[in-house]
């Protein structure tokens, strides 16, 4: 079992993974439907509660914030194909 230290770290590297990966879709390095959303909207479920400090905080923020990006992007995408048929 891991201590609460090591899972606070270990979520917080979760969270920097999942920004990254937005900013490159952001970035139009990566397809934006790659990004599984329901598993980062559980991931960041999961870790939410365990948050204390502010920068915790903010970069919980930041990445639903990246990841409503993504959102936005992909329907984009399909609001783009719809009215080309």
């Amino acid at each position: 079992m891991q201590s609460k230290k090591e899972q606070k770290r270990f979520g917080k590297e979760k969270l920097q993974r999942i920004i990254e990966m937005c900013i490159a879709i952001e970035n139009r390095s990566v397809d934006p439907f790659l990004l599984d959303i329901d598993s980062i909207i559980k991931v960041v479920k999961e870790y939410f509660p365990q948050w204390e400090e502010a920068d915790e905080l903010t970069l919980d923020s930041e990445a639903i914030h990246h990841l409503a990006s993504v959102i936005k992007l992909q329907s984009e995408w399909v609001k783009h194909c719809s009215t080309s048929l």
